[in-house]
This record gives structure tokens, C-alpha cells and sequence, in this order.
């Protein structure tokens, strides 16, 4: 039961006398300085907090990071999440002062395939708890354990919804083979839903600064994709970095644009680790133009325009 061992027993237990864990420092932090935190924006989602807060629970929000296979090597990331980042530091040398880059990601093969084949046992028993599943990276669109975990939903109707965060450089014929299945998905109610959370960050020349191995282009033909795909919800993600921050306005017009079409959600990601990416590195005039712009072109009767 790998939502019940010890250490997230005692996170709860912290929880519960109003204290934060420490792995909650991002929330934390984020909360600290008047933002709107992961944490607070999931105790909005509807019956995802139990009744009864007990210190063993079976969760209604799962998120799962299956391994690092990623084809970006974006500057802020590190070799735990991107398989990338993970061959540059093998080639050549981790990188000084930059504590996510000392060494490449490292896994024992037959002890990942054992959890797998644990996590999916679990799954089985305990999806029709779900209301909501994130898939995070890596790249989703480039994992098997993606398309097992799409195969499984395929055998049963389940009311969750399916969240996947995706860089959306992926070859357009693999892309759209992907897009059917979730399409799919959708069509026969095996999910409830289906969300796909495109990061981008910035935009215009400047995303090339941080997304390393980015193609811009088929990434807008991913994009366009999906907002033409009635069946499929849309997000985008940024990082909020030194380098986003005077790409943004440029952005929110494009979002602007993209909403003419269809729903598309925002969210941001402050960065704090590393710190010379942080947003402080900006003089405080620069953040204050560059953000107020942005704002003023976020209509007023929106959700964002408060957040």
C-alpha cells in the first residue's frame, strides 16, 4: 500500500496539528508570498477531501511519475525528471553550484518493473476511487506505462478525470495515435474527462532559451490540434522564471487568442530552485511592467484575472 507507509503517515499526522511537512515547502513558500498554491487549488476539486481525516486513506487524487523519459532537457529541470538532462550529465560532468545536477538518474530495472507491475495491481483495485489522475514526467506521450495505464482504463467506465502534462514535441503521427485513444476514452465514458496540460514558457525566442530541444513549431501544430479536438480540455503551463517573466505579455495574447476558440486554462509554476532562474534576479521595476502588462490584458471577469 504505497500511500500508506510510514513517512506520509507522519506527514499527515503534521498536517493535522496545522503543521507543514517538508515536502509541502513549495505550497509554503508559495502561500508565504499571497499566491494561490497546488494545495489550495486542489481542496477546490469536489469530494476530493474525505469526510473523515484519518491517518490511512486511500486517496482520491493520485499523481504518478513513472520514470524520467523525456526528450526536453528544459534549464530548470534536472537528470530525476528528464532522461535528457540525465545524458548531458553522463557526458559531461555534473554541473557546480546546481545541486539537481550532480550525478545522471539512476534505477534498478527489475525493481522498477516489480513496483510497475505493484502500482498497476493497485490501480485495478482502487481507480473507481479517483477523481482525478495526473500523469506528470517525463514526457507521458512517450511512455509505454502511459499507454498500459490508457489500455486499462479502456476495460471498465469510470467518471475521473485524466490529467497528462505534456511538452507536446512529439512526432505528429505518434501524437495523433495517442489523441485518438484519449479521444476515445472520452467518447465510450471510460474517464469522466480528459485534460491535457501543455507547457510552454513564454513565448516567441525566448522559450528556446529554456526548453531545451524544443521545436516550436510542432508544437503549435500539437496545440492547434487539440484545441480543434472538442473532446479534449486544455491547459497551458508556464514556469515562472527570469527568462518568462518578459515573455509573458506576448503570451496572454496568444491566450487570449487560443480562448476565441475554446476554453484554455492557465496556470503558472514559480520557480525557486535554481535560484539565479527565480523571478528576483529581474529588477523589481522589470517584474512590475512586464507583470501589470500582462494583467491588463487578462479580462476582467475571469478566475485568472484574481489568481
Amino acid at each position: 500500500d504505497f500511500h500508506n507507509i510510514p513517512i506520509k503517515i507522519a506527514d499527515r499526522e503534521q498536517m493535522l496539528k496545522g503543521e507543514w511537512p517538508t515536502g509541502c515547502a513549495y505550497c509554503s513558500q508559495t502561500e508565504a508570498l499571497g499566491g494561490t498554491s497546488d494545495r489550495q487549488s486542489h481542496n477546490q476539486i469536489p469530494a476530493l477531501i474525505p469526510d473523515d481525516l484519518n491517518l490511512s486513506t486511500t486517496p482520491r487524487l493520485l499523481e504518478v511519475f513513472f520514470n524520467n523519459t523525456c526528450n526536453l532537457s528544459c534549464v530548470y529541470c534536472g537528470p530525476g525528471l528528464s532522461s535528457t538532462w540525465s545524458q548531458e550529465v553522463d557526458k559531461y560532468g555534473p554541473i557546480i553550484g546546481y545541486p539537481k545536477a550532480k550525478k545522471s538518474f539512476e534505477y534498478d530495472r527489475v525493481e522498477y518493473l516489480k513496483t510497475l507491475d505493484n502500482f498497476f495491481k493497485w490501480f485495478d483495485k482502487h481507480k473507481h476511487n479517483l477523481e482525478r489522475l495526473n500523469i506528470l514526467g517525463g514526457e507521458p506521450f512517450l511512455l509505454k506505462e502511459t499507454d498500459r495505464l490508457i489500455d486499462v482504463l479502456s476495460q471498465d467506465q469510470h467518471s475521473l478525470e485524466l490529467n497528462l502534462v505534456s511538452n507536446l514535441v512529439i512526432d505528429e503521427k505518434r501524437f495523433d495515435q495517442s489523441l485518438d485513444k484519449l479521444v476515445n476514452l472520452v467518447n465510450n465514458k471510460h474517464v469522466g474527462s480528459v485534460v491535457i496540460m501543455a507547457s510552454i514558457d513564454g513565448w516567441g525566442p525566448e522559450v528556446d532559451f529554456q526548453r531545451f530541444g524544443i521545436d516550436r513549431t510542432l508544437w503549435l501544430r500539437n496545440f492547434d490540434r487539440l484545441l480543434n479536438t472538442p473532446e479534449i480540455k486544455l491547459d497551458i503551463n508556464v514556469a515562472l522564471t527570469c527568462l518568462t517573466i518578459p515573455a509573458l505579455p506576448d503570451l496572454i495574447g496568444m491566450w487570449n487568442e487560443w480562448n476565441k476558440t475554446k476554453i484554455v486554462g492557465l496556470q503558472g509554476t514559480r520557480v525557486f530552485d535554481p535560484s539565479f532562474l527565480a523571478p528576483e534576479v529581474l529588477p523589481a521595476r522589470m517584474n512590475k511592467h512586464f507583470f501589470e502588462t500582462a494583467l491588463n490584458m487578462i479580462p476582467e471577469d475571469t478566475w485568472y484575472k484574481r489568481w
